[in-house]
Protein backbone atom coordinates (compact mmCIF):
# COMPACT_ATOMS: atom_id res chain seq x y z
CA UNK A 1 0.00 0.00 0.00
CA UNK A 2 1.35 3.41 -0.99
CA UNK A 3 -0.24 6.67 0.13
CA UNK A 4 0.88 9.24 -2.41
CA UNK A 5 -0.36 11.59 -5.10
CA UNK A 6 -1.00 9.16 -7.94
CA UNK A 7 0.48 11.02 -10.87
CA UNK A 8 3.81 11.97 -9.29
CA UNK A 9 4.19 8.46 -7.84
CA UNK A 10 3.69 6.86 -11.26
CA UNK A 11 6.06 9.40 -12.84
CA UNK A 12 8.97 8.53 -10.58
CA UNK A 13 8.23 4.79 -10.42
CA UNK A 14 10.46 2.70 -12.69
CA UNK A 15 8.13 -0.30 -12.70
CA UNK A 16 5.55 -1.22 -15.33
CA UNK A 17 2.08 -2.50 -14.52
CA UNK A 18 -0.55 -4.82 -15.90
CA UNK A 19 -3.39 -2.60 -14.67
CA UNK A 20 -3.64 1.05 -13.69
CA UNK A 21 -7.12 1.74 -12.39
CA UNK A 22 -8.90 5.05 -11.81
CA UNK A 23 -12.33 4.11 -10.50
CA UNK A 24 -14.67 6.77 -9.14
CA UNK A 25 -11.95 8.68 -7.33
CA UNK A 26 -14.19 11.78 -7.18
CA UNK A 27 -17.21 11.96 -4.91
CA UNK A 28 -20.60 11.38 -6.52
CA UNK A 29 -22.22 14.34 -4.75
CA UNK A 30 -19.62 16.78 -6.09
CA UNK A 31 -19.69 15.28 -9.59
CA UNK A 32 -23.48 15.31 -9.82
CA UNK A 33 -23.85 18.87 -8.53
CA UNK A 34 -21.17 20.30 -10.82
CA UNK A 35 -18.97 21.26 -7.87
CA UNK A 36 -15.81 20.38 -9.83
CA UNK A 37 -16.56 22.66 -12.80
CA UNK A 38 -14.13 25.37 -11.67
CA UNK A 39 -11.60 22.97 -10.15
CA UNK A 40 -8.51 21.78 -11.95
CA UNK A 41 -7.73 18.06 -11.85
CA UNK A 42 -4.28 16.64 -12.57
CA UNK A 43 -5.50 13.04 -13.12
CA UNK A 44 -7.67 13.77 -16.14
CA UNK A 45 -5.24 15.45 -18.51
CA UNK A 46 -3.58 14.33 -21.70
CA UNK A 47 -0.12 14.47 -20.15
CA UNK A 48 -1.21 12.37 -17.16
CA UNK A 49 -2.75 9.63 -19.32
CA UNK A 50 0.29 9.52 -21.58
CA UNK A 51 2.34 8.93 -18.45
CA UNK A 52 -0.03 6.17 -17.30
CA UNK A 53 0.02 4.43 -20.68
CA UNK A 54 3.81 4.56 -20.78
CA UNK A 55 3.93 2.74 -17.44
CA UNK A 56 1.87 -0.18 -18.71
CA UNK A 57 3.32 -3.47 -19.90
CA UNK A 58 2.69 -4.25 -23.61
CA UNK A 59 -0.68 -5.89 -22.88
CA UNK A 60 -1.46 -3.73 -19.87
CA UNK A 61 -4.73 -1.89 -19.39
CA UNK A 62 -5.64 1.56 -18.11
CA UNK A 63 -9.12 1.24 -16.58
CA UNK A 64 -11.23 4.36 -15.96
CA UNK A 65 -14.68 4.32 -14.37
CA UNK A 66 -16.93 7.37 -14.29
CA UNK A 67 -20.53 8.00 -13.29
CA UNK A 68 -22.95 7.34 -16.14
CA UNK A 69 -25.87 9.72 -16.54
CA UNK A 70 -27.81 8.09 -19.35
CA UNK A 71 -29.75 11.23 -20.28
CA UNK A 72 -26.57 13.33 -20.49
CA UNK A 73 -23.37 11.20 -20.50
CA UNK A 74 -21.04 14.11 -21.13
CA UNK A 75 -18.32 12.83 -18.74
CA UNK A 76 -18.19 9.57 -20.70
CA UNK A 77 -17.86 11.47 -23.96
CA UNK A 78 -14.93 13.51 -22.73
CA UNK A 79 -13.25 10.46 -21.23
CA UNK A 80 -13.33 8.88 -24.68
CA UNK A 81 -11.82 11.92 -26.39
CA UNK A 82 -9.15 12.06 -23.66
CA UNK A 83 -8.30 8.40 -24.27
CA UNK A 84 -8.13 9.06 -28.00
CA UNK A 85 -5.79 12.05 -27.53
CA UNK A 86 -3.47 10.17 -25.15
CA UNK A 87 -3.19 7.20 -27.52
CA UNK A 88 -2.37 9.46 -30.45
CA UNK A 89 0.22 11.22 -28.30
CA UNK A 90 2.13 7.97 -27.77
CA UNK A 91 2.16 7.30 -31.51
CA UNK A 92 -1.00 5.26 -32.12
CA UNK A 93 -2.72 6.66 -35.26
CA UNK A 94 -5.90 4.53 -34.99
CA UNK A 95 -7.01 4.56 -31.33
CA UNK A 96 -10.27 2.68 -31.93
CA UNK A 97 -8.44 -0.68 -31.81
CA UNK A 98 -7.14 0.15 -28.32
CA UNK A 99 -10.40 1.09 -26.52
CA UNK A 100 -13.24 -0.92 -24.99
CA UNK A 101 -16.22 0.51 -23.12
CA UNK A 102 -19.11 -0.93 -21.10
CA UNK A 103 -21.91 0.53 -19.00
CA UNK A 104 -23.38 -0.94 -15.82
CA UNK A 105 -27.05 -0.02 -15.68
CA UNK A 106 -28.18 -3.20 -14.01
CA UNK A 107 -31.70 -2.63 -12.58
CA UNK A 108 -30.66 -3.48 -9.02
CA UNK A 109 -27.66 -1.15 -9.13
CA UNK A 110 -29.65 1.59 -10.82
CA UNK A 111 -32.38 1.33 -8.18
CA UNK A 112 -29.82 1.55 -5.37
CA UNK A 113 -27.77 4.48 -6.72
CA UNK A 114 -29.92 6.27 -9.29
CA UNK A 115 -27.06 6.31 -11.82
CA UNK A 116 -24.94 3.88 -13.77
CA UNK A 117 -21.20 3.45 -14.20
CA UNK A 118 -19.21 3.46 -17.41
CA UNK A 119 -15.84 1.72 -17.53
CA UNK A 120 -13.42 2.41 -20.36
CA UNK A 121 -10.40 0.20 -20.95
CA UNK A 122 -7.41 1.63 -22.80
CA UNK A 123 -4.32 -0.34 -23.85
CA UNK A 124 -1.14 0.54 -25.75
CA UNK A 125 -1.60 -2.79 -27.57
CA UNK A 126 -4.66 -3.40 -29.82
CA UNK A 127 -7.35 -5.55 -28.24
CA UNK A 128 -7.45 -8.87 -30.08
CA UNK A 129 -10.60 -10.54 -31.37
CA UNK A 130 -10.37 -12.95 -28.42
CA UNK A 131 -10.09 -10.02 -25.97
CA UNK A 132 -13.20 -8.44 -27.44
CA UNK A 133 -15.12 -11.75 -27.36
CA UNK A 134 -14.33 -12.27 -23.67
CA UNK A 135 -15.19 -8.65 -22.90
CA UNK A 136 -18.58 -8.96 -24.61
CA UNK A 137 -19.45 -12.28 -22.98
CA UNK A 138 -18.54 -11.13 -19.47
CA UNK A 139 -20.59 -7.95 -19.91
CA UNK A 140 -23.57 -10.00 -21.08
CA UNK A 141 -23.31 -12.37 -18.11
CA UNK A 142 -23.24 -9.45 -15.66
CA UNK A 143 -26.06 -7.56 -17.32
CA UNK A 144 -23.74 -4.80 -18.55
CA UNK A 145 -24.04 -3.13 -21.95
CA UNK A 146 -21.03 -3.21 -24.26
CA UNK A 147 -20.86 0.37 -25.56
CA UNK A 148 -17.79 0.10 -27.77
CA UNK A 149 -16.02 -2.85 -29.37
CA UNK A 150 -13.71 -2.24 -32.35
CA UNK A 151 -15.10 -5.26 -34.21
CA UNK A 152 -18.47 -5.69 -32.49
CA UNK A 153 -21.64 -3.88 -31.41
CA UNK A 154 -20.96 -0.26 -30.61
CA UNK A 155 -22.88 2.87 -29.74
CA UNK A 156 -22.74 5.11 -32.86
CA UNK A 157 -21.96 8.18 -30.77
CA UNK A 158 -19.07 6.40 -29.07
CA UNK A 159 -17.76 5.27 -32.44
CA UNK A 160 -17.82 8.81 -33.83
CA UNK A 161 -16.18 10.27 -30.72
CA UNK A 162 -13.29 7.83 -30.97
CA UNK A 163 -12.83 8.11 -34.72
CA UNK A 164 -13.30 11.82 -35.41
CA UNK A 165 -11.36 14.79 -34.05
CA UNK A 166 -12.30 16.09 -30.63
CA UNK A 167 -12.83 19.57 -32.07
CA UNK A 168 -15.32 18.20 -34.59
CA UNK A 169 -17.12 16.39 -31.78
CA UNK A 170 -17.20 19.58 -29.70
CA UNK A 171 -18.77 21.53 -32.55
CA UNK A 172 -21.27 18.77 -33.30
CA UNK A 173 -22.47 18.36 -29.70
CA UNK A 174 -22.19 22.03 -28.75
CA UNK A 175 -19.92 21.50 -25.76
CA UNK A 176 -16.23 21.38 -24.85
CA UNK A 177 -15.08 17.80 -25.47
CA UNK A 178 -11.43 18.36 -26.36
CA UNK A 179 -8.92 16.57 -24.13
CA UNK A 180 -7.93 18.57 -21.03
CA UNK A 181 -4.22 19.37 -20.75
CA UNK A 182 -2.00 20.57 -17.93
CA UNK A 183 -2.47 24.10 -19.31
CA UNK A 184 -6.25 23.70 -19.14
CA UNK A 185 -6.97 20.87 -16.66
CA UNK A 186 -10.72 21.48 -16.29
CA UNK A 187 -12.10 18.03 -17.09
CA UNK A 188 -15.52 18.81 -15.63
CA UNK A 189 -16.09 22.06 -17.54
CA UNK A 190 -17.98 21.54 -20.82
CA UNK A 191 -19.69 24.83 -21.76
CA UNK A 192 -18.35 27.20 -24.41
CA UNK A 193 -19.28 30.86 -24.78
CA UNK A 194 -19.93 30.52 -28.50
CA UNK A 195 -22.47 27.75 -27.88
CA UNK A 196 -24.25 29.87 -25.27
CA UNK A 197 -24.38 32.83 -27.64
CA UNK A 198 -25.84 30.58 -30.34
CA UNK A 199 -28.52 29.39 -27.91
CA UNK A 200 -27.39 25.76 -28.02
CA UNK A 201 -28.17 23.50 -25.07
CA UNK A 202 -25.00 22.63 -23.19
CA UNK A 203 -23.91 21.41 -19.75
CA UNK A 204 -26.06 23.07 -17.09
CA UNK A 205 -23.41 23.21 -14.34
CA UNK A 206 -20.78 24.64 -16.70
CA UNK A 207 -23.29 27.14 -18.07
CA UNK A 208 -24.08 28.32 -14.54
CA UNK A 209 -20.35 28.72 -13.90
CA UNK A 210 -19.81 30.90 -16.98
CA UNK A 211 -22.90 32.99 -16.35
CA UNK A 212 -22.10 33.37 -12.63
CA UNK A 213 -18.52 34.47 -13.33
CA UNK A 214 -19.68 36.95 -15.96
CA UNK A 215 -22.27 38.40 -13.58
CA UNK A 216 -19.68 38.56 -10.78
CA UNK A 217 -17.35 40.61 -12.97
CA UNK A 218 -20.16 43.03 -13.84
CA UNK A 219 -21.18 43.31 -10.18
CA UNK A 220 -17.57 43.90 -9.13
CA UNK A 221 -17.13 46.64 -11.74
CA UNK A 222 -20.43 48.33 -10.85
CA UNK A 223 -19.90 48.08 -7.10
CA UNK A 224 -16.33 49.35 -7.42
CA UNK A 225 -17.48 52.34 -9.44
CA UNK A 226 -20.34 53.24 -7.08
CA UNK A 227 -18.53 52.70 -3.78
CA UNK A 228 -14.95 53.63 -4.69
CA UNK A 229 -14.29 55.27 -8.01
CA UNK A 230 -17.19 57.75 -8.21
CA UNK A 231 -16.71 59.17 -4.67
CA UNK A 232 -12.95 59.38 -5.13
CA UNK A 233 -13.29 61.06 -8.52
CA UNK A 234 -15.51 63.65 -6.87
CA UNK A 235 -12.79 64.34 -4.30
CA UNK A 236 -10.05 64.49 -6.94
CA UNK A 237 -11.52 67.13 -9.25
CA UNK A 238 -8.21 68.99 -9.39
CA UNK A 239 -6.37 66.19 -11.24
CA UNK A 240 -5.71 66.91 -14.91
CA UNK A 241 -7.05 64.60 -17.60
CA UNK A 242 -3.58 63.47 -18.68
CA UNK A 243 -2.51 62.75 -15.12
CA UNK A 244 -5.64 60.79 -14.31
CA UNK A 245 -5.53 58.68 -17.47
CA UNK A 246 -1.89 57.67 -17.07
CA UNK A 247 -1.88 56.94 -13.36
CA UNK A 248 -5.34 55.39 -13.34
CA UNK A 249 -4.14 53.14 -16.15
CA UNK A 250 -1.05 52.22 -14.13
CA UNK A 251 -2.83 51.32 -10.89
CA UNK A 252 -5.73 49.59 -12.63
CA UNK A 253 -3.29 47.51 -14.69
CA UNK A 254 -1.16 46.34 -11.78
CA UNK A 255 -4.34 45.48 -9.82
CA UNK A 256 -5.64 43.33 -12.67
CA UNK A 257 -2.22 41.93 -13.52
CA UNK A 258 -1.33 40.84 -10.01
CA UNK A 259 -4.57 38.89 -9.54
CA UNK A 260 -4.47 37.34 -13.02
CA UNK A 261 -0.98 36.04 -12.37
CA UNK A 262 -1.64 34.99 -8.77
CA UNK A 263 -4.82 33.03 -9.56
CA UNK A 264 -3.36 31.43 -12.69
CA UNK A 265 -0.31 30.34 -10.69
CA UNK A 266 -2.54 28.84 -7.99
CA UNK A 267 -4.27 26.82 -10.70
CA UNK A 268 -1.04 25.82 -12.42
CA UNK A 269 0.80 24.77 -9.27
CA UNK A 270 -2.32 23.05 -7.95
CA UNK A 271 -1.99 20.70 -10.92
CA UNK A 272 1.79 20.44 -10.52
CA UNK A 273 1.58 19.67 -6.80
CA UNK A 274 -1.32 17.26 -7.22
CA UNK A 275 -4.12 19.07 -5.38
CA UNK A 276 -5.70 22.56 -5.46
CA UNK A 277 -5.15 22.91 -1.70
CA UNK A 278 -1.38 22.67 -2.18
CA UNK A 279 -1.57 25.21 -4.99
CA UNK A 280 -3.47 27.70 -2.86
CA UNK A 281 -1.29 27.38 0.25
CA UNK A 282 2.10 27.32 -1.48
CA UNK A 283 1.33 30.05 -4.01
CA UNK A 284 -0.42 32.40 -1.57
CA UNK A 285 2.23 31.99 1.11
CA UNK A 286 5.12 32.51 -1.30
CA UNK A 287 3.65 35.39 -3.29
CA UNK A 288 2.38 37.29 -0.26
CA UNK A 289 5.64 36.90 1.63
CA UNK A 290 7.88 37.74 -1.34
CA UNK A 291 5.69 40.62 -2.54
CA UNK A 292 5.74 42.05 0.97
CA UNK A 293 9.54 41.90 0.90
CA UNK A 294 9.54 43.51 -2.54
CA UNK A 295 7.33 46.31 -1.25
CA UNK A 296 9.77 46.93 1.58
CA UNK A 297 12.79 46.94 -0.72
CA UNK A 298 11.12 49.41 -3.09
CA UNK A 299 11.42 52.08 -0.40
CA UNK A 300 15.20 51.81 -0.74
CA UNK A 301 15.15 52.74 -4.43
CA UNK A 302 15.72 56.32 -5.54
CA UNK A 303 13.85 57.90 -8.43
CA UNK A 304 16.49 56.97 -11.00
CA UNK A 305 15.98 53.26 -10.27
CA UNK A 306 12.19 53.17 -10.50
CA UNK A 307 12.00 52.54 -14.23
CA UNK A 308 14.78 49.89 -14.23
CA UNK A 309 12.94 48.09 -11.42
CA UNK A 310 9.78 47.98 -13.54
CA UNK A 311 11.73 46.75 -16.56
CA UNK A 312 13.17 44.01 -14.35
CA UNK A 313 9.60 43.15 -13.32
CA UNK A 314 8.60 42.55 -16.96
CA UNK A 315 11.76 40.53 -17.64
CA UNK A 316 11.18 38.19 -14.69
CA UNK A 317 7.48 37.71 -15.46
CA UNK A 318 8.16 36.85 -19.10
CA UNK A 319 11.03 34.53 -18.16
CA UNK A 320 8.83 32.81 -15.58
CA UNK A 321 6.05 32.34 -18.10
CA UNK A 322 8.44 30.66 -20.52
CA UNK A 323 10.47 28.60 -18.05
CA UNK A 324 7.88 27.49 -15.49
CA UNK A 325 6.27 24.73 -17.66
CA UNK A 326 9.69 23.32 -18.55
CA UNK A 327 10.98 23.37 -14.96
CA UNK A 328 7.76 21.83 -13.65
CA UNK A 329 8.11 19.07 -16.24
CA UNK A 330 11.61 18.31 -14.95
CA UNK A 331 10.41 18.10 -11.32
CA UNK A 332 7.17 16.25 -12.09
CA UNK A 333 8.68 12.96 -10.91
CA UNK A 334 10.00 14.39 -7.65
CA UNK A 335 8.53 13.95 -4.17
CA UNK A 336 5.98 16.43 -2.88
CA UNK A 337 8.56 18.18 -0.67
CA UNK A 338 10.90 18.69 -3.62
CA UNK A 339 8.05 19.96 -5.80
CA UNK A 340 7.01 22.43 -3.10
CA UNK A 341 10.57 23.76 -2.87
CA UNK A 342 10.76 24.04 -6.67
CA UNK A 343 7.45 25.92 -6.66
CA UNK A 344 8.71 28.37 -4.04
CA UNK A 345 11.90 28.95 -6.04
CA UNK A 346 9.85 29.74 -9.16
CA UNK A 347 7.31 31.96 -7.41
CA UNK A 348 9.52 34.01 -5.07
CA UNK A 349 11.27 36.15 -7.76
CA UNK A 350 7.89 36.94 -9.34
CA UNK A 351 6.40 38.00 -6.02
CA UNK A 352 9.45 40.09 -5.17
CA UNK A 353 9.21 42.26 -8.28
CA UNK A 354 5.39 42.39 -8.38
CA UNK A 355 5.44 43.67 -4.80
CA UNK A 356 7.48 46.69 -5.91
CA UNK A 357 4.99 47.95 -8.49
CA UNK A 358 2.36 49.44 -6.16
CA UNK A 359 4.67 51.33 -3.75
CA UNK A 360 6.79 52.64 -6.65
CA UNK A 361 3.67 54.03 -8.28
CA UNK A 362 2.39 55.47 -5.01
CA UNK A 363 5.74 57.15 -4.33
CA UNK A 364 5.56 58.79 -7.75
CA UNK A 365 2.00 59.94 -7.08
CA UNK A 366 2.97 61.44 -3.72
CA UNK A 367 5.70 63.46 -5.45
CA UNK A 368 3.43 64.70 -8.24
CA UNK A 369 -0.07 65.13 -6.81
CA UNK A 370 -0.65 63.53 -3.46
CA UNK A 371 -4.37 64.36 -3.47
CA UNK A 372 -4.91 61.61 -6.05
CA UNK A 373 -3.58 58.82 -3.85
CA UNK A 374 -7.01 57.88 -2.44
CA UNK A 375 -8.48 57.53 -5.91
CA UNK A 376 -5.62 55.43 -7.21
CA UNK A 377 -5.52 53.23 -4.11
CA UNK A 378 -9.23 52.53 -4.46
CA UNK A 379 -8.95 51.90 -8.20
CA UNK A 380 -6.18 49.37 -7.63
CA UNK A 381 -8.23 47.53 -5.03
CA UNK A 382 -11.36 47.42 -7.18
CA UNK A 383 -9.45 46.10 -10.19
CA UNK A 384 -7.92 43.42 -7.97
CA UNK A 385 -11.43 42.19 -7.17
CA UNK A 386 -12.31 42.09 -10.88
CA UNK A 387 -8.98 40.44 -11.74
CA UNK A 388 -9.58 37.47 -9.46
CA UNK A 389 -12.87 36.63 -11.17
CA UNK A 390 -11.49 37.37 -14.65
CA UNK A 391 -8.57 35.00 -14.07
CA UNK A 392 -10.89 32.06 -13.41
CA UNK A 393 -13.08 32.93 -16.39
CA UNK A 394 -10.11 33.16 -18.76
CA UNK A 395 -8.60 29.94 -17.41
CA UNK A 396 -11.68 27.78 -17.94
CA UNK A 397 -12.60 29.26 -21.32
CA UNK A 398 -9.08 29.54 -22.77
CA UNK A 399 -6.31 28.18 -20.53
CA UNK A 400 -4.32 28.88 -17.39
CA UNK A 401 -1.46 30.00 -19.63
CA UNK A 402 -3.73 32.52 -21.34
CA UNK A 403 -4.72 34.03 -17.98
CA UNK A 404 -1.03 34.35 -17.03
CA UNK A 405 -0.08 36.10 -20.27
CA UNK A 406 -3.05 38.45 -20.05
CA UNK A 407 -1.64 39.38 -16.64
CA UNK A 408 1.73 40.13 -18.25
CA UNK A 409 0.00 42.31 -20.86
CA UNK A 410 -1.54 44.25 -17.97
CA UNK A 411 1.91 44.83 -16.46
CA UNK A 412 3.28 45.92 -19.84
CA UNK A 413 0.45 48.47 -20.05
CA UNK A 414 1.26 49.60 -16.51
CA UNK A 415 4.96 50.12 -17.22
CA UNK A 416 4.09 51.93 -20.46
CA UNK A 417 1.76 54.28 -18.54
CA UNK A 418 4.36 54.87 -15.81
CA UNK A 419 7.14 55.71 -18.26
CA UNK A 420 4.97 58.18 -20.17
CA UNK A 421 3.63 59.74 -16.97
CA UNK A 422 7.07 60.25 -15.48
CA UNK A 423 8.36 61.67 -18.76
CA UNK A 424 5.46 64.05 -19.23
CA UNK A 425 6.39 67.69 -18.87
CA UNK A 426 2.95 68.46 -17.45
CA UNK A 427 3.59 66.54 -14.26
CA UNK A 428 7.34 65.91 -14.08
CA UNK A 429 8.65 69.40 -13.85
CA UNK A 430 12.07 70.39 -12.58
CA UNK A 431 12.28 72.75 -9.55
CA UNK A 432 13.21 75.68 -11.83
CA UNK A 433 10.17 75.09 -14.04
CA UNK A 434 7.97 74.89 -10.95
CA UNK A 435 8.77 78.50 -10.13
Amino acid sequence: MVNDEARSFISRDSKSYDIIQISLVDTFAASASGAYVLSENSLYTEEAWVNFLQHLRPNGVLSISRWWFSDYPVEAYRTLTLAQAALKKIGIPNPEQHILAAVNEHPLYREATGVGIITILVSPTPFSAEDQKIFYEINASLGFESKFLPAGPSDPIFSSLIRESAQASSDRFGMQLTAPTDRSPFFFHFARFKDLLQGRKTDAASTRALVSLSILILIAILASYITLIKPLLHQSHNITKTDSCLFCGYFASIGLGFMLIEVSQMQWFGTFLGHPTYGITVVLFTLLLSSGLGSFLSSLLNTTREKPALYLLLLILVASGVLTPQICSVFRESSINTRILASIALLAPMGLVMGMAFPLGMQAVQRKFSKASNLLWGLNGSMSVCGGVAAVLISITASITAAYWVGIICYIAAVFSFVIAMGSSSIDRTPAESH
